[in-house]
């Protein structure tokens, strides 16, 4: 072997066997939806739930981190918001086509049941439709929509009052309530959904809602987050362009803290913690920070379809959905290593004179692609391309009409990577 097929061999080796392979935003859209979905929330990273509309209703649940969707079809509405309050305990906004009126769908059987719960102006304040779901505490939630209603329940959701916000009759699309007191609510003009440029705040927990930020056309509301009492982000357009506006205040100033490309904006953002925020928008973009908004990065695109929801249980893990049904995956390296679903890869025996038996185990059904290359990073032969059941499984390497030498295994899952050398001799 000549020094160039040494160094080849090095190169594949610390290519393969000593860096993770760890995706950024993954494309998991299934094949089960089409609808747009403006709503995603994961309790933990495996289970979730998105939830839209285009022509119908729908509700997707995930458990296992997005690899399979179950689809939930509602009564025929129009869904917006989706808060997942805890395992079994579930919240859907929107609005409903047979009382033509704003509608709470919920469910505390872990998505098993759901209940409709009408805003019709009898029982509960009449209002065209809702957007949000915050919860306060699991007695304590708003919801915001149409007709200026941001309705309030303190007994868990069996009662809905009218709050003050001064008598506005805007739409408010934007709802985020920081703890149980303080909380933003951002509206178009009049029955505008699409232009939200208007900013009011709480400080009372929602009893009484006062003009934060006048209306202005630089602005754009897109979402809003928290990090902690005081520090919090809104994401949106500001002057035309894609824009992250940040308060160390509660609110009382707004700095920018991202300004980006023109014609682009922002449509929601998410912080796992006080350093790692992620934003998503129009085309696709995605940006990130991890020093807590004093620097912001695009992240590469994986779709050019509009992204209206994103959300991030933890730091390394996130989920983003949007139009045409598209749902995305983030996984970061950011010096954690995520957990990879492939166990016990081995190969005996090793070295090897004819064939060597490759084994591994995976803990999730998945799609496996096991590939064998040899020392100059070639492929010589794809040994498994197919879906596999949770499990133990092996597979036959044939070194018979091969040459002597170093050859590497590579076994891919869900987007990660495990690697294994063997050794031909003859």
């Amino acid at each position: 072997m000549n020094i160039d097929r040494i160094l080849l061999c090095l190169t594949l080796y610390f290519v393969f066997g000593a860096l993770p392979s760890i995706a950024q935003w993954q494309d998991i859209t299934p094949d089960n939806n089409s609808e747009n979905l403006y709503g995603v929330d994961f309790l933990d990273e495996q289970l979730g739930y998105a939830v839209g509309w285009t022509s119908q209703a729908v509700i997707l649940k995930t458990e296992d981190g997005g690899q399979n969707w179950l689809k939930i079809e509602p009564p025929q509405s129009f869904i917006f918001g989706i808060e997942v309050q805890n395992e079994n305990d579930v919240f859907v906004t929107g609005y409903s086509f047979q009382h033509q009126c704003g509608m709470l769908y919920r469910s505390t059987s872990k998505g098993n049941k759901w209940e409709q719960v009408i805003f019709d102006g009898q029982q509960n304040p009449f209002t065209f439709g809702f957007y949000n779901y915050e919860a306060v505490d699991e007695n304590t939630a708003l919801m915001s929509g149409y007709q200026g209603l941001i309705a309030k329940t303190t007994d868990g959701g069996s009662t809905w009052y009218k709050t003050d916000n001064g008598g506005s009759a805007d739409c408010f699309r934007v709802l985020k309530m920081v703890d149980d007191k303080l909380g933003f609510a951002a509206c178009g003009e009049g029955q505008d959904f699409q232009y939200i440029n208007k900013l009011y705040r709480t400080t009372d927990g929602g009893e009484s809602w006062h003009v934060n930020l006048e209306r202005s056309t630089s602005n754009f509301f897109g979402h809003l987050d928290f990090v902690n009492s005081t520090t919090g982000y809104f994401f949106g357009a500001y002057n035309g362009k894609m824009a992250v506006m940040k308060t160390t205040d509660a609110g009382d100033n707004w700095t920018e803290s991202y300004l980006g490309a023109e014609g682009n904006f922002l449509l929601c953002g998410s912080f796992a913690d006080e350093m790692n925020g992620y934003a998503v928008g129009s085309g696709g973009i995605t940006i990130k920070t991890t020093d807590g908004g004093v620097t912001w990065s695009e992240i590469p695109k994986v779709t050019s379809e509009a992204l209206l929801w994103v959300d991030f249980p933890k730091a390394e893990t996130g989920y983003a959905v949007g139009v045409n049904g598209t749902i995305l995956k983030y996984n970061s390296a950011t010096g954690v290593e995520e957990k990879l679903p492939i166990d016990g890869l081995k190969s005996y025996p090793n070295p090897f004179f004819n064939d060597t038996e490759i084994k591994f185990e995976i803990s999730v059904e998945a799609e496996v692609k096991l590939e064998v290359f040899d020392s100059s990073g070639d492929l010589v032969e794809i040994l498994v391309d197919a879906r596999h059941g949770k499990g133990s499984h092996s597979v036959v390497f044939d070194g018979m009409n091969k040459p002597a030498g170093l050859y590497f295994y590579k076994i891919e899952i869900n987007d990660k990577i495990k690697t294994g050398k063997i050794f031909l001799i003859k």
